[in-house]
């Protein structure tokens, strides 16, 4: 999966005018695609090849999608047409195998100015948020322990995502660091290379020196700090809270999909009923996305709306003017052509109220931010403390050639304090940032899709004595088991997907072999049981009379 990720990611990586301009590539695919960038031509065109799913020899905007989606990383549609714009060097619209190779070629003449021109149009910020869809496996989770984090994480602090989308302000404060030393020559007097000491070009008596005492600055680091800690636990625990109410959407849609396995009927009705919910289920997640992503993600979901649920049900949902209600509307359409049991039913309308207040619960986070007036609050102070915090270094650091350190200190002050202040910006709205993608196409859909399967090959299917269906409610376990078994004892029957089981059971031809050696065990033991015995047995629930299987089930 690293090496389809690295496929889009070396396109990036070998141009130096691309990667400082626009987005910081993540540090593990860099590696990796240092060695794609080495791989042998045979090696890549069996990649290629692999990524071309519909074998027409190109890869197309949705195939390099889902290149990038296969490591859990979204891009827009408009950051997709940008990458394909930079590799397309024939400007066919789609990338051949050629081109494909030569996005690894460090010397390849392949230009990135349209990509970084295209962007630069939302800022590094931005493009940098589907780069922060992180999803964790073992080997990542061992990376992230290793003792090695602290040099890497030090050596790369300025590579840092962060620190590029503060380009801006951190240009702002450097530049009035400087001028802070720049005047003071100028007034005071400086030193030059040589060690000797030149009186002040411009001396003023009302004006000595531009600095300012560091009490101020000492009084309000307490309170800059709070704002700071506040604002930060704030946009982390919004954060926290969608990651919870998404790994609640992703229990509730895979409990739909089991209790339909369990409840609707085993008709070929029922049967259409379950494939139909499976896809609806599936569809709820994506549906959701394209609301919090916005109309970006439009294209994306009307593509996966049409593959699940047909282009007139689609277009219906697109119309919509709240996607995911509509989506949850058709679930509880199905679940009542299904003709339950009241109780069954009940507990599936449940499981799809739940999905309802999920729904709510993500709108209130995207749609309320942290309070305005505190958010530009902070802004303001952290901004001012930072841009007066050179008049203060001036004086400290006077032990250094014409105060210049005052520069650097100002730099990595500036950088740490805003760097803060954006960390809790970025992860305020967190639907950019969580990998909507790979718990809709993996956790929901792909489990949802199999547990489907996995019920059509008998894995899931249920065994009662004298019927594929479950026992009627109208009557008792033990009575029912009692007289099926009695009516079919000693019969033979198979359709090609059931067959008659030792003890007059049918069972699915499917079905485990462990379920069919269970009864053939149970039926040679109520063989060779007396006849006399079983009557002499009384009890006041008659469970004696049962099956021998059906009191270990029991």
């Amino acid at each position: 999966p690293n090496m389809f990720f690295a496929l889009t990611a070396a396109a990036l990586i070998p141009h130096p005018v691309f990667r400082p301009a626009s987005v910081a590539v993540p540090r593990a695919v860099a590696p990796v695609a240092q060695q794609v960038v080495n791989t042998d031509v045979e090696d890549l065109e069996a990649i290629f090849q692999k990524a071309d799913v519909d074998g027409s020899g190109t890869l197309e905007d949705d195939e390099l999608r889902k290149l990038m989606a296969t490591n859990n990383v979204a891009l827009t549609p408009t950051q997709v047409q940008a990458i394909i714009e930079t590799v397309d060097t024939d400007g066919d619209g789609v990338i051949s195998f050629n081109e494909f190779k030569a996005a690894f070629d460090l010397g390849s003449a392949v230009t990135s100015e349209g990509l970084a021109a295209t962007l630069r149009l939302k800022g590094a910020c931005e493009v940098q948020r589907p780069f922060r869809r992180t999803v964790y496996g073992h080997d990542d989770w061992v990376a992230h322990r290793s003792s090695k984090r602290f040099v890497r994480n030090f050596v790369t602090t300025f590579e840092s995502g962060v620190a590029r989308s503060l380009s801006d302000q951190l240009s702002i404060v450097t530049a009035a660091a400087t001028f802070v030393v720049l005047a003071n020559c100028v007034l005071t007097g400086y030193t030059d290379f040589f060690g000797v000491a030149h009186p002040a070009l411009l001396p003023l008596s009302m004006l000595k020196s531009l600095t300012l005492p560091p009490l101020p600055f000492t009084i309000l680091g307490p309170a800059l700090s709070l704002l700071l800690v506040f604002r930060t636990n704030t946009a982390y625990f919004r954060w926290n809270e969608a990651r919870t109410l998404w790994g609640a959407i992703i229990n509730t849609c895979r409990n739909l999909q089991r209790q339909s396995n369990n409840f609707f009927p085993e008709n070929a009705y029922g049967q259409e009923l379950r494939q139909q919910l499976a896809l609806q289920v599936a569809a709820f997640p994506k549906a959701l996305r394209s609301f919090l992503r916005g109309a970006e993600d439009d294209p994306i979901f009307k593509k996966d709306a049409i593959e699940l649920l047909g282009p007139e049900t689609a277009e219906a949902i697109m119309s919509s003017k709240n996607r995911p209600t509509f989506v949850c509307n058709l679930i509880s359409a199905t679940v009542q052509r299904a003709d339950l049991n009241p109780m069954d039913r009940a507990q599936m309308d449940q499981n799809t109220n739940k999905l309802v207040d999920y729904l709510g619960a993500c709108e209130r986070i995207f749609k309320s931010p942290i309070p305005l007036v505190y958010t530009r609050l902070t802004s303001r102070f952290i901004s001012w403390y930072v841009l007066f915090c050179p008049f203060a270094l001036w004086g400290a650091m006077a032990d250094s050639w014409n105060h210049w350190a005052t520069i650097p200190a100002t730099f990595i002050i500036g950088t740490f304090l805003l760097g803060i202040e954006e960390l809790g910006l970025q992860i305020e709205e967190p639907f950019g940032i969580l990998p909507l993608e790979a718990m809709s196409d993996g956790s929901i859909e792909s489990v949802v899709q199999d547990m489907r399967e996995s019920y059509k090959k008998g894995h899931f299917g249920p065994i009662t004595p004298g019927t594929s269906l479950p026992c009627p409610v109208t009557t008792t376990p033990q009575q029912d088991v009692t007289a099926s078994a009695s009516r079919l004892e000693g019969a033979s029957f198979s359709d090609g997907q059931n067959e008659m089981a030792p003890g007059g059971y049918v069972v699915s031809t499917s079905a485990p072999g462990w379920m069919k050696s269970l009864l053939e065990t149970d039926s040679e033991k109520e063989s060779t049981s007396s006849p006399t015995a079983s009557t002499s047995k009384t009890t006041k629930t008659g469970e004696e009379d049962s099956p021998s299987w059906y009191k270990k089930y029991k």
